[in-house]
């Protein structure tokens, strides 16, 4: 027998089959440990959704976070994807019941257990065996803080259709508004316009239509000379609104 040890290719085997194991003993943990940091990230994402479930009160985001949620089938243990059907199922539940039921505390403690069961599974396929933390105890510790309640959709909706129906009630009280002001602009400039032809009086509206009658080849008329003084004036106006 040790013969066959002192033989120097039995040496280098032995060497061989020694650094082979080693190798792929550190492969195989560096693999673990990359496995269950990557089961942490996605862990962390699924009660990021989880939690964000709680004040979202829009039917088609709500949806896309459950879609979400439901991708654990694809990482978690068993125990965290029955857990995580468990929430969801209550959640269901609680959206068909009362406003009052809704945000009661009774409805908050029920989340808080189902959620420190999630913690704790997940903390359980994590650590395995090296957790001294009990199911209990979780149920005991986990607090949601800032609860508003589970709002509905419908209410919601019925919130969003009240204020769509006031500001078109304000859009239609400006726009009457302005109406009455366009109408009152109008009538002021035509009263401007009048009192400018008085001011003037007959001589610049004579002056207006010799102008006038020279331009077309034709005699003095004083209707043309008026009209060419309105005409001014309102250009006058329109350039100060346009400009």
């Amino acid at each position: 027998m040790l013969e066959i040890l002192k033989n120097p290719g039995v040496i280098v085997f032995i060497t061989g089959l020694v650094g082979a194991c080693t190798y792929l003993f550190q492969d195989w943990r560096k693999t673990a440990v990359d496995r269950r940091d990557r089961k942490r990230q996605l862990y962390e994402e699924l009660l990021k959704n989880i939690f964000e479930l709680f004040f979202i009160n829009s039917q088609e985001e709500r949806c896309e976070l459950v879609s979400k949620i439901e991708k654990c089938w694809l990482f978690s243990s068993d125990e965290v994807l029955k857990e995580c059907y468990s929430f969801l199922k209550q959640f269901d539940s609680i959206l068909k019941e009362s406003e009052e039921i809704r945000k009661s505390v009774k409805t908050k403690e029920s989340f808080e257990n189902i959620i420190a069961r999630i913690f704790f599974q997940m903390r359980h396929d994590l650590r395995g065996r090296t957790t001294k933390i009990k199911e209990n105890w979780a149920e005991e510790n986990v607090v949601i803080y800032g609860w508003r309640g589970i709002i509905s959709v419908s209410e919601n909706e019925g919130k969003k259709a009240k204020r769509m129906k006031k500001l078109i009630a304000k859009v239609k009280l400006n726009s009457k508004n302005m109406f009455s002001c366009g109408y009152l602009l109008c009538n002021c400039l035509a009263i401007i316009g009048v009192q400018r032809l008085l001011n003037l009086g007959w001589p610049a509206a004579m002056v207006a239509g010799k102008e006038a009658g020279k331009a077309e080849g034709k005699g003095t008329r004083l209707r043309d000379g008026f009209m060419r003084i309105l005409d001014n004036y309102l250009d006058k106006v329109m350039g100060i609104f346009i400009f």
